[in-house]
């Protein structure tokens, strides 16, 4: 089975997508609903099971070209820190999937088209449902 899901960058104005993305969230074998709780491993939890309406992407990424996985840019997701069972998760973020499928608890794109997109909008950050 492959790690993957889709992204989806809607319009907000036109209330439709505007473009679908590969995106994968947690190491493979670590990207089920039992493995929310999972640092490191598990996907990100979903909006609804830490109690927010939704999560915001910052535009401005934060350069990081020392770290494995990423290598590039990182768009940082807030809220920074929540805790799932008990179990306090962070760091997400949204970066380019430069090595093998999958992530440590944040979304990456196998499509570096989307990561530009977000440089492109005018907001200072975007919000992503999940």
């Amino acid at each position: 089975m492959k790690p993957e899901g889709r992204l989806l960058l809607l319009d907000s104005e036109l209330t439709s997508i505007a473009n679908t993305y590969i995106a994968t969230s947690g190491l493979p074998n670590n990207q089920r609903f039992d493995c929310l709780s999972s640092p490191g491993k598990g996907p990100i939890p979903a909006n609804n099971v830490i109690g927010v309406d939704c999560y915001q992407v910052a535009t401005t990424p934060i350069y990081m070209p020392g770290v494995r996985g990423v290598e590039g840019n990182f768009y940082k997701i807030n809220p920074h820190m929540v805790t799932v069972n008990d179990v306090q998760r962070g760091d997400f973020g949204v970066h380019f999937d430069s090595n093998t499928p999958g992530s440590s608890g944040v979304r990456s794109v196998k499509n570096q088209r989307w990561l530009a997109s977000l440089r492109e909008r005018h907001e200072t950050f975007i919000n992503l449902w999940g």
